[in-house]
């Protein structure tokens, strides 16, 4: 396999800015191509925390006028070249990916990912780049400006989420491209950042066959758009950083544990239990780790709360989300104290909760892939997922096939979501067939090394085309 040179443009990568699973993917899939060899470059605006690149300094020059307040910063993180886009739009005093400094939804957001995509289009034609790797809304309008330049890097759009798809207007874009004519997506009314992308990219592709079909199903001009396309909507299952996730040597675990060694969950869930204040220490643990909204089934999750008595589970939750469900878990009475809930994003309790858990809850009526059912397992916590999207690709009921290694409803409804974690319940109380699935999942093959070679396969395509 040839190494290939590849820009790959995202709009956040942790540990700089992350909001959720797209700074996670464009954290450990960049690490994953450098290590087959490939020549790799990250581009990020300059709005995350930059204090741990120790050689940040000015980066090549921009010759776009509509960039000339702007600057790229250069830097090496985790062995890998990065570019960081700096201007007044972008920078950290700009808060967070789509937030101005006081959290509220940034007023200039098409503008600063018009200006992004400005100049990763510039900079990798300028290099030679042979991919233009992009990702979601934010980088899709490059795939049309790209085209303008000399030599032209071939696309490759990967969307994390059809459902943001950066909506404008046709003035707008005029205004963002006063100097060129973008094609979009025809009949797209409002016409989108992601509709210019998908009209212009070489290839597109998201993050599970299950989201594409998905996808592929719906009637909106944008889905018309793909089935017209030669190559379709291709699916690739994102893979896990198996080094960042790893329970025999988590530093949040204290103590690791392995598939041989599973009796250490039962010390990690009782310490945790007693942190979180349940009156139960040696009960199962179920726990939920997400965004609190209706497309992640938190309401199926609210009305498991007055059946955890009845099963003998604890739940504990983490996360944010809709003020409405905080309001709800801020005050309604846990009885029994069967149920604890914070209302925050905590990378090292994420880690802690999966180290303790039995099962991990993931109702999510939308889930293009998900990653926390694929770090659950890696910890051997069953998850218990609704056939949703990427959810339906990686998680197999263990009902329903000697390879199970989790529980799967297929009814978005709490009557559906609660027998199905009675019946991981009921096998809890099984011991050697829990410790048997649980093996089982801690000893799949999580990684990118599975999923970097269908990567390689459409860079091929490209650079054939």
């Amino acid at each position: 396999m040839r190494p290939f040179t590849i820009f790959y443009a995202c709009a956040e990568r942790w540990p700089f800015v992350t909001t959720g699973g797209l700074g996670e993917v464009a954290y450990s899939f960049p690490l994953a191509l450098a290590r087959r060899g490939h020549r790799v470059t990250v581009l990020l605006p300059a709005y995350g925390d930059l204090r741990s690149l120790h050689d940040l300094r000015p980066g090549p020059a921009l010759d776009d006028p509509a960039l000339r307040d702007y600057s790229w910063r250069e830097g090496t993180a985790d062995g890998l070249r990065h570019l960081f886009l700096s201007g007044p739009a972008l920078n950290p005093e700009a808060g967070g990916p789509y937030t101005d400094a006081e959290g509220r939804p940034a007023a200039d957001l098409h503008l600063r990912f018009a200006l992004f995509s400005r100049a990763c289009a510039e900079r990798a034609d300028r290099e030679r780049a042979e991919i233009l790797h992009l990702n979601d809304w934010h980088t899709a309008p490059a795939a049309a400006l790209v085209r303008g330049g000399k030599h032209r890097p071939r696309t490759l759009l990967t969307v994390h989420n059809f459902r943001y798809r950066g909506e404008t207007s046709a003035r707008a874009l005029a205004d963002l491209f006063p100097d060129l004519s973008l094609p979009a997506v025809a009949d797209e009314n409002p016409p989108t950042f992601l509709g210019i992308g998908v009209a212009t990219s070489d290839i597109v592709q998201t993050v599970s066959p299950g989201y594409a079909e998905e996808i592929l199903a719906t009637d909106d001009a944008l889905a018309q758009c793909l089935r017209a396309r030669p190559h379709g909507l291709v699916g690739i299952v994102n893979g896990l950083d198996t080094q960042r996730w790893d329970p025999r040597c988590d530093p949040a675990l204290g103590r690791g544990f392995g598939p041989r060694t599973l009796a250490r969950k039962n010390e990690l869930r009782r310490e945790l239990a007693a942190r979180w204040g349940f009156p139960t220490v040696n009960d199962p643990l179920a726990v939920y780790i997400g965004r609190l909204v209706h497309d992640k089934g938190i309401d199926l999750l609210l009305a498991l709360l007055c059946e955890l008595e009845e099963l003998g589970l604890n739940l504990a939750i983490l996360g944010r989300g809709d003020p409405h469900y905080e309001t709800i878990l801020r005050t309604a009475p846990a009885p029994e104290g069967r149920w604890r809930a914070r209302l925050a994003y905590d990378d090292r309790e994420a880690h802690r909760l999966l180290g303790a858990a039995d099962l991990l809850l993931m109702p999510s009526r939308h889930e293009p892939c998900g990653l926390v059912q694929l770090e659950a397992l890696r910890y051997g916590a069953i998850p218990v997922v609704c056939a949703s999207g990427g959810l339906r690709d990686t998680v197999i009921d263990v009902r329903r096939s000697p390879l199970g290694n989790g529980f799967v409803f297929a009814d978005p409804t709490p009557e559906a979501f609660i027998a199905t974690v009675r019946a991981a319940r009921n096998l809890i109380a099984a011991p050697e067939l829990w410790h048997t699935l649980a093996r089982r999942a801690m000893t799949q093959r999580l990684g990118w090394a599975r999923r970097i070679p269908s990567y390689e396969a459409l860079y091929r395509r490209l650079s054939r085309a």
